[in-house]
């Protein structure tokens, strides 16, 4: 077996599809071959009432928050599958064309 190690540093965020963006890019840039195990870590991670707030910070949006929190809510009630973004949908494609490439 190989190990293969990358890593990407980005502004500091709460938001699962950034992180989830960033792995996926991650991903892409490797190989095509089978995989046996993908481990994700994250780093210097703080609680976002603890973060130093900008007054001319105007790249927040209090709508796309709300929206991240509601699809938590449901995913942890319902299920993952309950509910989705565009860019997991989008990588889910990806996944079953790479697989039936492979086939």
């Amino acid at each position: 077996m190989t190990s293969i190690t990358r890593s990407k540093s980005r502004e500091p965020t709460d938001k699962t599809d950034i992180i989830y963006e960033t792995v996926a890019e991650l991903l892409d840039k490797i190989d095509k071959r089978p995989i046996r195990l993908v481990g994700i870590s994250l780093s210097n991670l703080t609680e976002t009432p603890n973060l130093q707030l900008s007054m001319f910070d105007t790249a927040k949006n209090p709508e796309e928050d709300k929206l991240s929190d509601v699809m938590m809510k449901l995913q942890l009630r319902y299920g993952r599958d309950i509910v989705k973004s565009a860019s997991v949908l989008r990588a889910e494609k990806r996944i079953r064309e790479d697989a039936r490439e492979d086939n």
